[in-house]
Order: structure tokens, then sequence, then C-alpha cells
């Protein structure tokens, strides 16, 4: 599962559409040359000459920067110009494919820590790899995955420190040590307000450890290391943000705790979306998981072993900061993308669930052993099985539990299927993409998809050579939408990628063949024109 898994994620990262937040990240990446602020142009406009908008903390350029590095050495950028072209999107989608398979790869290695088996270690990595979502954003999302990469990597490098039934020979240290100096670069550079969830996990490892005698300085060197070494190449790589560490820390976890955006999701709402976006199985192995991992992290710490420690620095990766941000009530949409890095320890915690069940399973009758280890293996293929069939689209995925609800559908939300239109879709005829209807209706008064720089429609379009003349019969033009929704006024379906799901079609989205009557919505230009021309002076 795991190698199949790390096999979708690496040619669905060569197969898949850009993302509707990448263009963004480009134009940060382009800031962050010109001023050494990861901000986009407006965010400076508004906070005014001179003056750090607090955005500036949100996000941070290591990942970028290092798709841009290899994208010069590739010649597909210069070394001041990020391109917007397919072979340099294609490039950031290996890169943060790249970190995915680290974060498989770390999280095998934990599972294999915690429950001493390499073979364990196997099933943990394939228990993340089944898990569509993180499958899914492996192939192209650069805000969410290399934070969970980041993230597993540092629960990883606190578990190698810890030293629970093993000895700390010199090896260990420098992995456990580089692990945690790799994961915080990685996490903090690409998201600095994550400092809060790093300084959870490393308090309660040296608390932990403390309580049960086993905390010596050469852990604490380990720890003071790889994080004065971390802060150090943060500094270098993003100094306006982090040359001053208080302003920091403060502004990075406020401007990301009080992100706005739309109706309050509720604190329930991390809760909701766990019954719907992971697989049933692996949820209920989750929660079996983690109950036994609070009762035998109890017991090791009332025994003063040091192996609670690493149960202890698990269970912090995996909810310590997902409780604060429902305990705050900060704003998550679309999903738990925004918790991604948590999903990781979540899955060693499935995994753990699954040994214990199997291990409880030698003192039962042959059925129930049977049915157990029939309950692990559909655990892991089942929902492999569904992420052939929504391949590349996994990140759409809902359960069947949920799907058979009947719960609200939001597929394909960053639009990453707009590439599949660009064979489809005219030279002559204006192409409109809004992210949603307006009061159920699309206007053609919007900007042309196709000759938008380097989105989601127009990377795939523009570098076809292909020009964007809007020269209607009548008043007609295309519409792309992305999801589920009804046909618009005025419009017949003309295509639509769909894909099977669990026992239903999902729609991710539709090309519209538009004939409104003229209006001032829908005004039909009164001379030919070239947008492309326009785009490019």
């Amino acid at each position: 599962m795991m190698a199949a898994g790390v096999a979708m994620t690496v040619v669905g990262a060569i197969q898949t559409g850009v993302g509707a937040d990448e263009p963004t990240h480009v134009k940060r990446l382009t800031m962050f040359m010109q001023t050494g602020l990861y901000v986009v142009k407006k965010e400076q406009d508004a906070a005014g000459p001179g003056v750090i908008p607090d955005t500036a903390y949100v996000y941070g350029p290591v990942t970028t920067r290092v798709a841009h590095k290899i994208n010069v050495l590739a010649g597909h950028e210069g070394a001041g110009e990020v391109a917007r072209s397919p072979e340099a999107y294609l490039v950031r989608h290996l890169v943060v494919a790249g970190l995915g398979v680290v974060g498989v790869l770390a999280a095998a290695a934990v599972g294999g820590v915690l429950l001493r088996s390499w073979r364990w270690g196997v099933v943990t990595g394939g228990v993340l790899a089944a898990i569509p979502m993180w499958t899914g954003y492996a192939m192209f999302n650069n805000k969410d995955t290399p934070v969970a990469a980041g993230h597993t990597l540092i629960t990883l490098g606190l578990v190698v420190l810890c030293g629970a039934g093993w000895s700390l020979t010199r090896l260990r240290w420098l992995l456990g040590t580089g692990a945690l100096f790799l994961g915080t670069v990685i996490m903090l550079g690409t998201r600095p307000g994550m400092w809060v969830s790093l300084a959870m996990s490393v308090v309660l490892f040296l608390v932990v450890l403390a309580w049960t005698r086993a905390l010596a300085w050469v852990k604490i060197a380990g720890v003071v290391a790889a994080l004065g070494l971390a802060y150090a190449v943060l500094w270098e790589v993003y100094p306006r943000i982090y040359s001053t560490p208080l302003v920091m820390l403060w502004k990075s976890a406020t401007s990301s705790a009080d992100y706005p955006h739309g109706s309050d999701s509720g604190r329930m709402y991390q809760i909701e979306q766990m019954g719907q976006v992971w697989p049933v199985l692996l949820l209920c192995f989750l929660i079996v998981g983690t109950i036994a991992a609070a009762r035998v992290g109890l017991r090791k710490a009332k025994a003063r072993n040091a192996q609670a420690a690493v149960l202890v620095v698990v269970a912090a990766q995996a909810f310590a900061l997902p409780t604060l941000i429902m305990l705050k009530n900060s704003h998550l949409y679309n999903g738990l993308r925004q918790t991604l890095f948590a999903v990781p320890a979540q899955a060693v915690l499935a995994a753990f669930g699954m040994a214990v069940l199997i291990g409880a399973a030698a003192r039962m009758s042959r059925p129930v052993r049977g049915l157990l280890a029939t309950s692990v293996i559909a655990g892991l293929v089942l929902p492999m099985a569904v992420q052939f069939r929504l391949y590349p689209y996994q990140y759409s995925y809902v359960n069947a539990a949920a799907e058979l609800a009947g719960v609200d559908l939001e597929p394909d939300y960053f639009k990453t299927s707009f590439r599949e239109y660009a064979p489809l879709v005219s030279d002559t005829e204006k192409l409109v993409c809004p992210h949603r209807l307006s009061k159920g209706k699309v206007n053609r008064n919007q900007s042309d998809c196709r000759t938008m720089r380097g989105r989601t429609f127009s990377a795939y379009w523009r570098f076809d050579g292909r020009r964007g003349w809007d020269i209607p019969e009548s008043n007609e033009f295309y519409a792309l939408l992305r999801g589920q929704s009804g046909t618009p006024p005025y419009c017949t379906l003309k295509h639509e990628v769909t894909k099977w799901q669990n026992f239903e079609r999902v729609t991710m989205s539709r090309l519209f063949d538009c004939r409104p009557p003229i209006s001032p919505d829908n005004a039909r230009p009164s001379t030919p024109s070239d947008p492309w021309a326009a785009t490019n002076g």
C-alpha cells in the first residue's frame, strides 16, 4: 500500500493540473525576490510603504525557493524570474510530491520505532498513503503538504532522541537531531505560525523525559542544536521576519489563528470533517489507537518508563494544535487541509490501534481473529481502491458513510481538473471560470480564463501557443465551473470531468456553452478582441 501511494503521488504530480492557490505563491515569491517579504502586492499596498503586512508572517518561502532553485537548474526559470509555464509548475509539483514521500517514510519510521517492528513501520506508511487527502494534496499543495512533512520529521526526530528502549548512539543522536532540524526548517519556513505545535511537542518531550528520569544532557543538546541551527537558517532565508524573534512569534501565531474567511466554521468542524474525509475503518483504528496509546502512556508514565515520552510526542503531534485550534475556534474551511500536518501522527496512532487489536486477537477465537485480520486488510485496501478510481483528484474524497448520508460535496475545490479542458475550448470564444456562481448565474463580463497569466486553465493554453480571440457570432461564451453546480441559465453542458468515488460518480468540473441575451452583465464585445495581445502588451 505504501508503494502504491508513493507511486500515485509522484505520477499524479506529473499529470495533475495547477491548483487554484499556486499562482498566488508565484506572486508571493516574485514579491519576495523584490522586497524580501513573502506577500502579494495588494497586501503590501494595503499596509503602506515600508510597513510589514501581518500576512507576511502567515507563509514563508522555503518550499517555493527550493522549487525555484531546481527550476533555474533545469532552465525553466532565470535567477530572478518565477515562471508560470507548465514545466515550472511541474517542477513545483514534484518538489511537493517529494516532500509528501518524505512524510510517508518519516511516519513509517515513527511507527517502526513505536511498535518495535519494521513490518509495522511499513504498515504505518501504508496507512498514511491510504488516506486519500494525503496522497491527493501531495501532488500539488505547496502550502499544506510541506508543513505536514516537516511536522512528521519533527515527530521522528523527537522520538529517536527519546532513546526509549534503545541506546542513544552517536549515529542515532545525529539522525534524531538532523530530522528535528530539517523538519523545523521545512515547517516554519513554509508556515511560521507552526512554531506553536513545535513548542508544545518539545515542552512535553522534556517534561515527560524528566518525569521518567530519562532526561539527559545529550538529549537536551540535540534539541537545542537542532532548533538553534534551524532558526539560524530561517533567519538567513527570511531575514525580514525572523530577525525579530518576538514579533515573529506573536504575529505568526495571531495572523494564522485569526485568519478570516467567510462564516464561522464552529468548534466541532474538525471532528465533523474527520467523520467525512477519513476512511471509515481507518478512523475506527485511529480511535482505538488513541485510546490504547493514552492507557499505555499513562501506565508507562506511572512506571517512569521512558517509552511514555514516545507516545506523548506522537499524541502531541496528532492532537495538540488541532485541539488548541478547536478551543480558539479559529476558522477552518475546505476540509482538513489546514490541519494536514496532524494526519501523519494520526496515521501512526491508527497503525498502533491495528497492532493492539491484532495482539488482542491472539487470545480470541479463530472467527474473531479472522474478522480482525480482514478488517485490517480492508482498512488499507478499500481506500486505496477508491483512490485509483478518483485519481488524480483524491483530495476531493469523502468516505462511504458520508456519501450515503448525502453530505454536501465540494469536489475539485482547487480546480486541478481544468487542465483537461484545454483541447476543448475554442480559440475564438471567450472562456470565464468563476470560483462561485453569482446568484446562480454566470456572467460573460469577466476575465478571460484563456489568457489570465499562468492560472489553472491558461497555464496549459497559452504555452501551446494558442491565441484568445473573442469573436462571438451573437453573445456566446464558454463557462468552466468546478464541482457539481447546476446548469446556469442559458447554458448547455459541453463536457465534464467525472470520477467514481465509493458508490456513485462524482463530477469534478463542467464546461458549458452559454448563449445569454445581451445585458449589462453579459455584454457582447463591440469589436473583436484578442485578450492574449492585451495581457502581453
